[in-house]
């Protein structure tokens, strides 16, 4: 009993009980590891910020039990279209995380816009409505040995590129 309880609590520290995908901590604890060249590695590796475009919409206008299962939604989409040895989190309310592991900028671009397009098309039946959302997203190479909060920014700064050009699509870092 005692184990499993411990093993619960592992599991809630880095994982995401509403979408089942890991956390902030779980992400940040893999990115780190990929900036070092976890295990000697040296393969490339791209971090993919996105945001659900106009979530707040959802929320206001179904409701906060239809905006959870619409984050299910995206959760699902998600771990079907990205690789297996890549990580999908949620960082909180509607934005999330990919750390594609064993990707250059161009693939990770073409993984990316086939889940953004995967998004664009899938829909989220509630009591009898449809919901359909978009997504916006920032993609920025990971350099071995570089820093956690660089990376970070400069994936942040392309996903607001992408939304100042006008939402449901992506930009690679400078």
């Amino acid at each position: 009993e005692q184990r499993e309880s411990s093993e619960k609590i592992a599991y809630l520290a880095r994982y995401d009980t509403l979408t089942g995908l890991a956390n902030r901590l779980e992400i940040n604890r893999l990115l780190e590891q990929s900036l070092k060249g976890h295990m000697g590695k040296s393969e490339p590796c791209t971090l993919f910020l996105l945001d659900l475009d106009r979530f707040k919409q959802v929320n206001d206008t179904y409701g906060h039990a239809a905006g959870d299962e619409v984050l299910r939604t995206f959760a699902r989409v998600a771990k079907k279209v990205v690789r297996e040895n890549d990580r999908v989190a949620r960082l909180g309310g509607e934005e999330f995380a990919i750390l594609l592991t064993g990707s250059t900028l161009d693939q990770a671009m073409i993984i990316c816009e086939r889940l953004r397009r995967s998004i664009e098309k899938e829909v989220t039946k509630v009591d009898g409505r449809s919901i359909s959302i978009t997504v916006s997203g920032g993609i920025a190479e990971i350099v071995k040995n570089g820093d956690i909060d660089e990376t970070i920014a400069a994936a942040d700064l392309a996903l607001y590129e992408a939304k100042r050009a006008g939402r449901n699509q992506l930009a690679l870092a400078a």
